[in-house]
C-alpha cells in the first residue's frame, strides 16, 4: 500500500481541527485547523518537513494571539 502525500495527511489533520471546533465552546481549535491548511500549501510544494512544522506553528499562534482580542470581546456577558 502507497503511503500517504505529506499535504493530504496534513488536510485531514486540518479537517479534523475544524470538525473538532463545532463540538467545542470558544473558538480556538479551528486556528488549528488554519494551520495544517496552511502547512498543507508548504507540504505541496515539497518543501522540508521541518518547514510544514514551521508554518504550522507561526500560522496557528499569530491566530490564536491576533484573534484573542476579538474572542475576549465577544465571549464577555453582556451587563444587565
Amino acid at each position: 500500500m502507497d503511503s500517504l502525500d505529506p499535504w493530504v495527511i496534513w488536510l485531514i489533520f486540518a479537517a479534523v481541527f475544524i470538525i473538532a471546533e463545532v463540538f467545542t465552546h470558544g473558538f480556538f481549535i479551528f486556528w488549528f485547523g488554519v494551520g495544517a491548511g496552511a502547512a498543507a500549501v508548504i507540504a505541496a510544494f515539497d518543501l522540508a518537513p521541518y518547514w510544514q512544522w514551521i508554518v504550522f506553528v507561526v500560522v496557528t499562534l499569530v491566530c490564536v494571539l491576533g484573534s484573542r482580542r476579538f474572542s475576549e470581546r465577544i465571549s464577555k456577558e453582556t451587563p444587565y
